[in-house]
C-alpha cells in the first residue's frame, strides 16, 4: 500500500543490487530517513557513502559509523558533520569515530 516504504526495506538490505541503491539515492526523496539506511548498507557504493558523509544529520552519521565500508576520506567529512550538527558532543559519534580513525585511518 505504501511503497515508499519499500524503498526504505530496500535501502537497508545488504542484497539490495547496487543500481537500485544508486536509483534510491538519486531519485526524489519521498520517504525522511533514507539516507539512514543507505548509510548503514555495506552493499551501498562507496561514492554515495562518500556523499553522504557531508551530512550533518546525526543520525546518519551515526548509520555510517556502522557500515564497515568506512574509509579515512569520510571519517574526516564525518567529523566536520559531527561539529557542525545540532548534537556536535553526542558521546557514541565522538566515541565511535575515534574508536574507527584509530583502526581505519591507522598507517599500515
Amino acid at each position: 500500500t505504501y511503497p515508499t516504504y519499500f524503498h526504505q526495506a530496500l535501502a537497508a538490505h545488504p542484497n539490495t543490487p547496487v543500481d537500485i541503491l544508486r536509483e534510491l539515492f538519486n531519485k526524489p526523496r519521498d520517504i525522511s530517513g533514507l539516507d539512514i539506511w543507505l548509510g548503514k548498507n555495506p552493499s551501498t557504493p562507496p561514492d554515495i557513502l562518500l556523499e553522504l558523509a557531508n551530512t550533518q544529520d546525526i543520525n546518519v552519521i551515526q548509520s555510517l559509523l556502522q557500515n564497515p565500508r568506512v574509509d579515512c576520506t569520510m571519517l574526516g567529512r564525518i567529523e566536520r558533520g559531527i561539529k557542525r550538527s545540532t548534537r556536535p558532543e553526542d558521546n557514541y559519534s565522538t566515541n565511535r569515530l575515534a574508536e574507527l580513525v584509530q583502526t581505519v585511518c591507522a598507517p599500515r
